[in-house]
């Protein structure tokens, strides 16, 4: 399964905020062209964050996946709001978006989903050694590409250590670093275990020179739904995840025309 540096992931999220209300024409919504969803993945599985963004896998197929994320609001003269959901066909393999529709919740799929195009995967050098703020050295995947013409370049850590997919640094674009070595924390989300009591995952919390703050998580659904990133606060946007689930069913009627 193909993975895309945290810079990347982060932008595909945005792609999609059902908070948002606005009397748009279903035929020009946006669809990401591509989601990390692992091939570990299975049907129910589900997140959504504070902002009311979410995904859930609601179905598949041998060699699809059947993605329902939110797309927006209408409201009629009357008052009455309608909530519209985009339907995916994401491939498992690659994680390539090959169909995409919206519909009504509760209503049949009609009109056809532009798919953005997907965003060019980086240039991977070999791992390079990188000090952390307490002198401590660690090994760090180096990522190059072009934003705006730029030339960025940032450091995760590496693959299948603690710090794997981690920003560690970042440069061409807002340069930040890390102002103190990653911690252990804990999230509190809105969902109950079966005994009822609040469920608390573990995380890993990360501050950067630029005043944001990040919390990982490697719980096996979100990791699954491609999610490592479940809490970021900065001067500009907030995103926290609230809850992750294993029981997500169809709210629409997935019948193409």
């Amino acid at each position: 399964m193909r993975t895309l540096p945290l810079l990347f992931v982060l932008s595909l999220a945005l792609v999609s905020a059902a908070s948002a209300e606005r009397p748009s024409n279903p035929g020009w919504t946006e669809a990401p062209a591509f989601l990390k969803i692992s091939e570990k993945a299975k049907v129910g599985y589900r997140y959504q964050l504070a902002t009311n963004t979410w995904l859930a896998i609601v179905g598949e197929t041998k060699t699809n996946w059947e993605v329902e994320q939110p797309g927006f609001y209408t409201r009629d003269g009357k008052g009455r709001t309608t909530e519209w959901v985009m339907a995916l066909v994401v491939n498992k393999k690659t994680g390539r978006v090959v169909g995409a529709r919206i519909g009504p919740v509760g209503g049949k799929l009609s009109k056809l989903v532009i798919l953005l195009e997907e965003a060019k995967p980086p240039r991977l050098s070999s791992p390079k050694k990188l000090k952390l703020p307490s002198g401590a050295t660690v090994m760090a995947d180096v990522f190059e590409t072009e934003v705006g013409g730029r030339k960025v370049t940032t450091w995760e850590g590496h693959k299948g250590t603690r710090l794997e997919g981690v920003l560690l640094r970042r440069t061409g674009l807002r340069d930040v670093e890390l102002k103190a070595d990653p911690k252990p924390g804990k999230l509190e989300l809105e969902d109950l275990d079966e005994r009822g009591k609040t469920v608390f995952l573990k995380t890993l919390e990360v501050s950067y020179t630029d005043g944001t703050r990040l919390a990982h998580a490697r719980h096996p659904v979100a990791r699954a739904l491609g999610l490592t990133v479940v809490e970021r606060v900065s001067t500009h946007y907030t995103m926290r995840l609230v809850s992750l689930r294993k029981d997500a069913k169809k709210t629409l009627n997935w019948k193409w025309k």
